[in-house]
């Protein structure tokens, strides 16, 4: 689905209550990666704002849908971390090739089309 009124979510943070009733906070990220090394990524937002988060054996990484695969520079790449003091570890990363992300956003284009006919047609 699009973006709604308020638009589409670019990075934020947020506290979240865990199963043993304790609590953390989150950071959520939507960018392009600008850098990579074994132990850290970084992502640029549209609107310039840039984190570096630390990439560890617990991290889950997704690269085209390929569980696993490490985010290329390039890429565009969700990330759900979890911020402990001014250290921020990431917990997810899902990142798109440019390719892959050219071909979803060719998806996405051909559903506003599809949704946008079938509104008119009420």
């Amino acid at each position: 689905h699009g973006p709604n009124k308020l638009g589409q979510m670019v990075h934020g943070e947020s506290v979240v209550e865990m199963e043993a009733g304790t609590y953390v906070t989150q950071r959520m990220q939507v960018g392009d990666v600008t850098s990579v090394s074994e132990t850290s990524l970084t992502v640029r937002s549209e609107d310039g704002f840039t984190e570096t988060y630390v990439v560890g054996d617990e991290t889950t990484l997704v690269r085209d849908q390929v569980t696993g695969t490490a985010a290329s520079v390039g890429d565009v790449a969700h990330v759900r971390a979890i911020v402990t003091g001014t250290t921020i570890t990431a917990d997810v990363v899902m990142a798109l090739s440019p390719a892959q992300a050219a071909l979803r956003d060719e998806r996405h284009d051909g559903d506003e089309k599809m949704h946008g006919r079938s509104l008119s047609r009420a």
